[in-house]
This record gives C-alpha cells, sequence and structure tokens, in this order.
C-alpha cells in the first residue's frame, strides 16, 4: 500500500461521502432557493419585465 493510498483510505474514514455528498446537496438547495427568492424580488419591483417569467 502506497503513502498516497493510505491518506485517502484515512479521509475517507474520518469523512463519509456520505455526509459529504449530502452537504453538498444542502448548499445547493440553499443556493437554488436564494436564487428563486432573488427572481421573486426582482419580479415584484418590475413586473413589466417579462424575461424573469421565462426561466
Amino acid at each position: 500500500m502506497s503513502w498516497n493510498e493510505g491518506k485517502t483510505r484515512k479521509w475517507q474514514r474520518s469523512r463519509p461521502p456520505i455526509t459529504f455528498y449530502a452537504q453538498a446537496h444542502v448548499i445547493d438547495f440553499m443556493s437554488l432557493r436564494h436564487e428563486m427568492t432573488l427572481q421573486q424580488q426582482h419580479h415584484q419591483v418590475d413586473q413589466r419585465s417579462k424575461s424573469w417569467s421565462m426561466f
């Protein structure tokens, strides 16, 4: 076993991949909600613009 393999296995032991993917999913969900909130605010400010309705 090389040193690089041992380092990778130690990292996987200390931080399970499931937790990592779950955190990434939460971050994506939060950023998606943030974008939706910005679109709603922009739509309320300028209701004449129909460009945001297409997204």
